[in-house]
């Protein structure tokens, strides 16, 4: 398992109908895309239409050709989708990122700048996910992302994080012990060497 940071740059897609930029009223994309591009949103004074993903914003913009929608996608999908290409590097910040688990059938060892990812399921009582957060903290590791993960059934979750501790070093045995103890069930996912930024 492993991590790599690669940069991501927006632009905004229309379809030959559309003769200014000006007149766009809806921009559609997956959300992540949406609120890295709010600038330009907020500039053209437009609706926003989340789509499942980047590419299908662009899909959905060749199909309904119409001139007052936009999508915000990469310079790519407009080749495919035989779209417009407005504007380019329209995101909101230049160094604009997204971040990708690398994964692989060996766990690399431990280098001292390591990263653990795990998935653990709680019971459904108050104060449980405390009683597993204080322990990581407790033991020196950072918790750089916490997500819950809906399973079904209102008010069950599980959760992914990452905690910044290899999962074989002394305190990252510690931890993971520890939620195993605490959850239901517990999945390391991997530990990896974080990406020098």
């Amino acid at each position: 398992m492993g991590e790599a940071q690669i940069p991501i740059a927006h632009s905004l897609l229309v379809s030959s109908k559309c003769a200014d930029v000006r007149s766009v009223r809806v921009v559609k994309s997956h959300p992540q895309a949406l609120g890295q591009c709010s600038k330009i949103i907020a500039e053209l004074g437009a609706q926003t239409a989340p789509t499942s993903s980047t590419a299908e914003a662009a899909r959905e913009v060749s199909v309904d050709n119409l001139s007052d929608t936009a999508a915000i996608a990469s310079s790519f999908a407009a080749e495919v989708y035989g779209l417009v290409v407005a504007r380019t590097k329209i995101q909101d910040h230049s160094g604009n990122a997204t971040r990708f688990h690398i994964l692989g059938s060996e766990t690399p060892g431990v280098t001292g700048n390591d990263r653990t990812a795990v998935i653990f399921e709680l019971p459904n009582r108050r104060g449980t996910l405390a009683s597993v957060l204080i322990p990581i903290g407790s033991l020196g590791a950072n918790l750089s992302s916490i997500h819950s993960i809906p399973l079904g059934n209102p008010g069950v979750y599980a959760f992914y994080a990452e905690f910044d501790l290899h999962q074989d070093s002394a305190e990252g045995r510690k931890i993971l012990a520890c939620m195993r103890t605490l959850c239901n069930r517990v999945r390391v996912l991997g530990s990896y060497p974080q990406e020098k930024q």
